[in-house]
């Protein structure tokens, strides 16, 4: 577990650690929320509002980058270490597993002032009831102004049965 106020480069602790839970600056009540989902009585379905850095040399690292600022490394890694983050912007786990199939967009192109339809299939292939958080970004790569790499435009959080009744 860790508690602070702010993305820190984790090191080790993410190479050997199986789960990290990410507490930020809990309140009086947090470590009661902690235990809940540590020992298994909450199911956690949270994501990264930041993003977290691989070593300090990487900071500032963040989600909403331009595709000519942030890095050096761009378009590859750096010598010693993979240039993304460590943990994305909108990254999370849970006690259970979700499958998306059927991606379907109704539209290739988009105009000014056009919507899009989107839609996929979110099936739990665990054994347990839980909630996922479906998240949409988009990149705008012909835009006459540079826009960012990626960029939320939605998110919707779900709660999903688990698809096989268990114990």
């Amino acid at each position: 577990m860790i508690v602070d106020g702010r993305p820190v480069t984790l090191g080790w602790i993410a190479e050997i650690i199986p789960a990290i839970v990410e507490a930020w600056l809990p309140g009086e009540e947090g470590g009661n929320a902690v235990a809940d989902v540590i020992f298994g009585d909450y199911n956690p379905a949270g994501r990264l509002s930041i993003s977290f850095p691989r070593s300090v040399g990487q900071i500032p690292v963040y989600y909403g980058m331009k595709p000519s600022g942030g890095k050096s490394q761009f378009w590859g890694d750096y010598v010693d270490e993979r240039a993304g983050p460590l943990y994305n912007f909108g990254y999370g786990l849970s006690y259970s597993t979700f499958k998306y199939d059927n991606l379907k967009i109704d539209s290739r192109k988009v105009r000014k002032d056009e919507e899009i339809h989107i839609s996929v299939d979110i099936t739990n292939t665990s054994e347990r009831d839980g909630e996922e958080v479906v998240q949409l970004y988009i990149n705008d790569i012909i835009a006459s102004i540079t826009r960012p790499v990626k960029q939320l435009k939605g998110f919707e959080r779900i709660s999903i049965k688990r698809e096989k009744p268990g114990p």
